[in-house]
């Protein structure tokens, strides 16, 4: 009985966890959505807003969404301008196995690798398929407590963004 009762926890658990995970063709069909649709996609798998921020004198947003599991582990930033007509998608993670999983996730979607480049403490690695470009970044994070953590991020662009802001 006990180790009934304990499988079926553990698959409930699992499902719960794996139904808030993100693969790359999410982050990707995201990316083209309004904000109104990644909220929706979002808030269905569980996640919860993190926070919100206006720049640029209010023409450039950026939403922030955080995985309910561990809510520090992963966050999926929505960038957007009311005015330049862009949408960015940026993901975050701490989790290696996570950000592995995303390159190999990459590369069977096709994606090539481009380039990359060391800057102090980032390391960017470029992937490339026809109008979109993605950035697995990695990176230190200084924490108050004097610690510090490697944290992964994954950055989509459309290619004439890229083109525009961000040559790597």
């Amino acid at each position: 009985m006990k180790k009934t009762v304990l499988i079926i926890l553990s698959t409930l658990f699992f499902q719960h966890v794996n139904s808030q995970t993100l693969s790359l063709s999410n982050l990707i069909t995201l990316q083209n959505d309004s904000l109104n649709v990644v909220e929706s996609f979002l808030l269905k798998k569980k996640w919860q807003f993190a926070s919100s921020k206006e720049e640029n004198d209010t023409t450039c947003a950026i939403v922030a969404f955080q995985s309910n599991v561990n809510k520090s582990d992963e966050i999926v930033q929505y960038l957007y301008s009311k005015s330049d007509n862009f949408q960015r998608l940026w993901y975050t993670t701490f989790s290696k196995k996570t950000y592995l999983q995303l390159i190999d996730q990459a590369k069977n979607l096709n994606f090539k690798f481009k380039e990359n480049k060391v800057e102090g403490e980032l390391l960017s690695n470029l992937y490339f398929r026809k109008g979109l470009f993605i950035i697995f970044r990695t990176f230190r994070l200084d924490t108050d407590n004097s610690k510090s953590a490697i944290m992964y991020r994954i950055e989509l662009y459309k290619e004439d963004d890229y083109n525009k802001i961000l040559p790597l």
